[in-house]
């Protein structure tokens, strides 16, 4: 059976409807943006050095959560059991603390220092920015590119904005079966919100199936 590939790249996709309010313009965020992310390191465990990773989401208004892996971040070494939830918020000093009943976690200028209750250091993460494999993908043999920043014209309606990101709404002049579909997509930074209303919007295949676009982070 013959594949037909379909690919909306390199530029990145502006789904953003269904969205509740407007999404954060990423050149006005508020200073907890440089704090979310990932981070991961090792720290001293009973048996040795153990990997640690550590998802920090930021909840708006200086206050933050943070999900801690054990073994490493997701798709990283994580065993998909052992994790643990904490929240705290930015104290006078810039510094943001987690404590769970066991240890405390010092974050600071991209780096987190893990510590016993007592104050003895165990171990440090660093903050990382990980890309997806498929980032940039370059369309294979044959695939149909239907859009890549410079044209609307596969869409009807098509829209664009400024900065050459299609716009919500567009549907496909063409008409598919079977296929793989690459898209590359935008969620807005939207601290305050929670749920879906943090950034949800989907792609629709077929007109049918909906393929929900979702900040999951954390």
């Amino acid at each position: 059976m013959k594949k037909t590939f379909l690919f909306l790249s390199p530029t990145l996709l502006a789904f953003v409807a269904g969205l509740h309010g407007d999404p954060a313009d990423p050149s006005k965020v508020d200073s907890d943006y440089a704090i979310q992310g990932e981070y991961s390191g090792t720290v001293k465990g009973e048996e040795g050095d153990l990997k640690l990773g550590c998802q920090v989401v930021a909840m708006g208004k200086g206050n933050f959560m943070a999900r801690g892996y054990v073994g490493g971040l997701p798709g990283d070494g994580w065993n998909l059991t052992k994790e643990d939830t904490v929240n705290a918020s930015i104290r006078e000093n810039g510094s943001v603390v987690f404590e769970n009943d066991k240890h405390r976690a010092i974050l600071k200028e991209g780096a987190m220092e893990i510590q016993t209750l007592d104050g003895k250091k165990i171990g440090s993460l660093q903050s990382i920015l990980r890309k997806s494999p498929t980032l940039g993908a370059k369309p294979p043999k044959g695939a149909v590119v239907l859009f890549e920043g410079a044209s609307t014209e596969n869409f009807k309606p098509g829209r664009m904005t400024e900065d050459h990101l299609l716009m919500e709404g567009a549907k496909s002049v063409k008409l598919f079966r079977d296929h793989r579909l690459h898209v590359e997509f935008r969620l807005p930074y939207k601290p305050t919100a929670r749920g879906q209303g943090r950034g949800n919007s989907g792609l629709y295949l077929q007109g049918r199936y909906e393929v929900q676009m979702l900040d999951s982070f954390g």
